[in-house]
C-alpha cells in the first residue's frame, strides 16, 4: 500500500473543520480526530502549531502509522 495524501479542504471537511465533537485524544504532537475519508473511517493527527519548527519527529511517526491497518 503506497501513502494517500489528502488536501487540507479533504481533513476540514472530515472532521467538520477539526471540531471538538470529533477529537478524540491529544498526543505529544498534536490533537487526534475521527473522520470519514473514502468511506472509510479514520484518525487525523493535526500538528500543533508550536511543533512546527520541527516537525521530523512527527513525520515519522506518521510514516510508522501508515505502515499500520486497524
Amino acid at each position: 500500500l503506497g501513502l494517500v495524501e489528502f488536501s487540507s479542504s479533504d481533513l476540514q471537511t472530515a472532521t467538520c473543520n477539526f471540531s471538538e465533537s470529533f477529537r478524540i485524544g491529544q498526543g505529544g504532537y498534536g490533537d487526534v480526530f475521527k473522520g470519514e475519508l473514502s468511506d472509510k473511517t479514520v484518525v487525523i493527527k493535526q500538528l500543533h502549531h508550536y511543533n512546527m519548527q520541527q516537525p521530523s519527529q512527527f513525520f515519522e511517526q506518521v510514516e510508522i502509522l501508515a505502515k499500520l491497518r486497524h
